[in-house]
C-alpha cells in the first residue's frame, strides 16, 4: 500500500510545446506540485530553471530525459542542476524504492516525455477496469 507523507497545496500542470518557461519562478510557493508533460525536446521548456533547481525531480525515464526534457536540460546549460540531482523515476516510487515528497512545503516536480510500455501499461489497466465496471462500448475494427 502506498501511503501520503504529505498533501499538495497547490498544483501546476504545464501541456505545451513552448519554448521558454511559461510561469515565473516567483510564483511558485512551497508545496506546489508541478507536472511538465510537454515540451518534449531539449530545445522547449515549460518551467522555469530556477523552480526546476528548487524542486525534488521525478522523472519518467531516466533514458529519454536527457535528449528530450527541455526544462532539465535547460536547468542543467544553467549550472543550477546536475544529472546526479534527478531524484526517481516515477516506477521506483511507486515500487517503493525510492521517496516521493517528504515534507508539506517541498516542491515536488515531474517531467514526462512520454513512453510507450508506461502508455500501454496504463491503457491496459483502464481497459480491464472499464470491463470490470461494464462502461463504455468496445468496438471491433
Amino acid at each position: 500500500m502506498i501511503r501520503a507523507r504529505a498533501t499538495v497545496s497547490t498544483g501546476l500542470s504545464c501541456i505545451s510545446t513552448s519554448s521558454q518557461a511559461l510561469f515565473d519562478d516567483k510564483d511558485v510557493k512551497s508545496g506546489t506540485h508541478i507536472s511538465g508533460i510537454g515540451a518534449y525536446t531539449s530545445e522547449m521548456q515549460e518551467s522555469p530553471v530556477e523552480t526546476v533547481a528548487r524542486a525534488r525531480i521525478i522523472v519518467d525515464s531516466y533514458a529519454t530525459i536527457m535528449d528530450e526534457a527541455g526544462d532539465i536540460v535547460k536547468a542543467i546549460r544553467a549550472g543550477l542542476i546536475k544529472a546526479t540531482d534527478i531524484h526517481a523515476e516515477i516506477g521506483e516510487i511507486i515500487l517503493g524504492k525510492k521517496t516521493g515528497r517528504q515534507s508539506d512545503d517541498e516542491i515536488t516536480f515531474f517531467k514526462s516525455v512520454g513512453n510507450a510500455v508506461q502508455d500501454a501499461t496504463a491503457a491496459q489497466l483502464a481497459l480491464t477496469n472499464a470491463r470490470t465496471m461494464k462502461l463504455g462500448v468496445e468496438v471491433e475494427f
